[in-house]
């Protein structure tokens, strides 16, 4: 008999923005800053076992017109 078990985990993320002008701001998102291992989803011992996301990041460029 096989049982899956996962252990206590925490993921951070971080965001940080700044305001160029009236019309246009920057913004850079990290998720997993840690680039902690979990799964998202735990199924059975042959599916269903997801891995969360690893470290990302976005950056974003916004302009308003």
């Amino acid at each position: 008999l096989f049982r899956i078990v996962q252990g206590s985990y925490a993921v951070a993320s971080l965001r940080i923005g700044y305001d160029v002008n009236s019309r246009w701001s920057a913004a850079l998102n990290v998720d997993n800053v840690f680039d902690e291992v979990y799964f998202q989803t735990i199924g059975t011992t042959y599916t269903g076992n997801r891995y969360g996301e690893p470290r990302n990041y976005v950056f974003k460029v916004l302009g308003r017109f």
